[in-house]
């Protein structure tokens, strides 16, 4: 019975060696020498915007393919520093919170011909990506971004426009796409054509948009709105409408309300 007895206290004995050799196994050691930013509730913490320029523009190959491994939000950012451009944004994304928007650009004519917009904010003492734009450039068809405050005073959104959605035979279209920080992620509050450009046989269709983002709409106690000239050719033939689209607040986002006068 006492040998029975000692083998289970020897059994018990190796079950919990066990589990705490897995447990310190699964600990992230930081702080010798450059490691990877911590983990906080799944998300990379970072010490400061800054820390992640310095990062993505290291000699250290290792530790920048890591970082963009570990971090989802990084997806799609070259991993060739040396060809790089990094930059930082201010904006101030949510209200009262300090803001980042960092934007990478890869060199033209290669395969890192990206550029990625990715939002951070500060949380307590630390920095962590929101979310991810990802765009595929073409030659003339660069995105341009800003940040605009269009809905609340003290935040704001980001613009980006000549955004290339679709190209092929007989078809180029660029959008105008407005994205907001909607709790803790980045979401599409907006998005329509800028120009479109349709050809098939005996038919053809160009279209050429202009949006006005209403300079009092921030002041006006009224709905905010963006209001959208069109001007279209089908065939040769020329047609100007106009539209208007309306912010609703319960869907986060703005929509359609129909024709205005010019």
């Amino acid at each position: 019975m006492a040998s029975v007895t000692q083998t289970g206290r020897l059994m018990h004995l190796a079950f919990r060696y066990s589990i705490v050799t897995i447990a310190l196994m699964c600990v992230p050691i930081i702080g010798i020498g450059q490691s990877l930013p911590s983990v906080h509730n799944q998300n990379p913490v970072y010490s400061s915007p800054e820390y992640l320029v310095k990062i993505l523009m290291s000699d250290d190959d290792d530790l920048r393919e890591r970082t963009i491994a570990a971090d989802n939000n990084l997806t799609g950012i070259c991993e060739m520093e040396d060809q790089l451009q990094v930059s930082l944004l201010s904006a101030t994304l949510v209200k009262e919170t300090l803001s980042r928007i960092l934007v990478v650009k890869g060199p033209n004519l290669t395969s890192c011909e990206t550029m990625n917009i990715v939002p951070m904010i500060k949380q307590g003492e630390t920095w962590i990506t929101l979310g991810h734009i990802n765009f595929m450039p073409k030659m003339f068809y660069y995105p341009r971004y800003r940040v605009a405050s269009l809905i609340s005073p003290g935040e704001q959104e980001i613009v980006v426009s000549n955004q290339m959605v679709d190209e092929g035979t007989g078809i180029l279209q660029n959008n105008m796409t407005i994205y907001k920080v909607i709790e803790n992620e980045i979401k599409v509050i907006f998005d329509a054509p800028e120009y479109l450009h349709i050809a098939e046989p005996h038919f053809t269709d160009d279209q050429i948009s202009k949006y006005f983002i209403q300079a009092d709409n921030l002041k006006a106690s009224g709905p905010k709105y963006i209001d959208e000239e069109r001007v279209e050719r089908i065939n040769g033939r020329r047609f100007t409408s106009y539209r208007r689209y309306v912010w609703e607040n319960e869907l986060q986002t703005f929509r359609m309300e129909g024709s205005t006068p010019p």
